[in-house]
């Protein structure tokens, strides 16, 4: 993952993931918007180090954590289509919230297990 250089005089977006130069498409596959989370999560804890040397503006903060969520609920809402993309995202899943501490919430946990439910019984909503 590329990140540009940056130097004190240079914007506070300079250091976030060259991955923020474009909108996640709406057929992505899983492991673009895994790549896609991972650099977010990544942005984030960069521009809270740099908002803390008072070097980022709040709202760059936002905007990052704000592409994070949908990118996060883009993977929740994912419908794998084999074995090995079910568990990739549930891998994924699991390692999110041990690294992060955060439950998912009861809808989506639901839209989790919906999904691998759906896939195996050839059932949709």
């Amino acid at each position: 993952m590329m990140y540009s250089s940056s130097s004190s005089s240079q914007s506070s977006r300079d250091c976030t993931p060259s991955i923020f130069d474009h909108e996640l498409s709406q057929n992505a596959n899983l492991s673009e918007m895994i790549e896609h989370h991972i650099a977010a999560l990544r942005a984030i804890a960069d521009a809270a180090r740099r908002m803390n040397k008072g070097g980022v503006i709040g709202s760059d903060l936002i905007t990052i954590s704000r592409k994070e969520a949908a990118t996060r609920l883009a993977i929740i809402n994912y419908s794998p289509t084999c074995d090995e993309e079910e568990n990739d995202k549930l891998t994924y899943m699991a390692a999110y919230i041990i690294a992060t501490g955060k439950a998912l919430t009861d809808p989506e946990m639901s839209s989790v297990l919906d999904g691998s439910r759906e896939r195996r019984t050839g059932l949709s909503s």
